[in-house]
């Protein structure tokens, strides 16, 4: 699964006309067969909305290959991240 394309195309982050990243408001950190979603601001709440809707679609879909998502809470007890507001996987 490419989240950077579904990413982009719900304007998460742009890119200028060299395809480097210009702005961004949630980017994923794609590690091995994870992602952790780093939001820009994260006490956005548009942003964190838009993302948990698309990683929930995106995980609805099995063909995606996404066991689960977890959100920010849970996934810094578990001691992952401090800084993603998200963990798919």
């Amino acid at each position: 699964m490419n989240l950077f394309a579904a990413f982009g195309k719900r304007i998460c982050f742009r890119v200028d006309d060299r395809g480097k990243i210009s702005d961004w408001r949630a980017m994923p950190w794609e590690t091995g067969g994870s992602a952790a979603i780093v939001l820009k601001n994260p006490k956005d709440a548009l942003t964190l909305a838009t993302v948990r809707t698309l990683l929930g679609k995106l995980a609805a879909d099995p063909a995606n290959g996404i066991d689960r998502v977890l959100e920010g809470d849970e996934l810094h007890r578990r001691g992952g991240y401090p800084n993603a507001s998200f963990l798919s996987g």
